[in-house]
């Protein structure tokens, strides 16, 4: 983990088109972490709360790029966008501790989302939905918990909602 104590970006909000941090950075602001990273996907942006995941094909850089979602990478969560962060550049992803998340409340089987339920990312997608393991306990070891219910009207673009992150090695 990165020790560093001088920050060139002001704040996690900042996206770059340049590496200022060090990629692979981790930025720790009270009870939450932060990790520099790439936006490596070839043409999906992320917004803010949006997930964003690690490749397994990434042998080398595995914690340092970012892309949208797909099925074979959902145990590689990275973290959250803090920022608006576009294809190619460089911003902060939250990797743990209280924040927000776009999730959806749309179910398949008509169990609302509660809090306390764990979410999983959706394959093409940026956002969380109710992962079917909630009551018991998460599928993957880097996931996302909800901190309040969502009702099954929100949709990932609605609004951001109040989930417990970790994400960490």
């Amino acid at each position: 983990m990165n020790t560093k104590v001088t920050w060139q970006t002001v704040d996690v909000t900042v996206v770059k088109t340049t590496d200022v941090e060090g990629v692979g950075s981790v930025r720790t602001i009270g009870e939450k972490l932060y990790r520099w990273v790439k936006n490596a996907d070839a043409a999906v942006d992320l917004a803010v709360g949006d997930a964003a995941y690690h490749k397994i094909t990434d042998l080398t850089t595995v914690a340092q790029n970012v892309y949208q979602c797909l099925t074979a990478n959902l145990s590689l969560l990275a973290g959250f966008a803090a920022g608006a962060i576009t294809h190619g550049t460089y911003g902060w992803v939250q990797i743990y501790g209280p924040g927000s998340v776009s999730a959806s409340g749309a179910t398949t089987g008509g169990t609302v989302v509660a809090a306390g339920d764990w979410l999983k990312g959706v394959n093409t997608a940026n956002y969380m939905v109710r992962d079917g393991a909630s009551t018991a306990q998460a599928t993957f070891n880097r996931c996302v918990q909800t901190l309040v219910a969502i009702p099954t009207t929100t949709t990932p673009a609605a609004a951001l909602v109040a989930g417990f992150i970790r994400c960490l090695d």
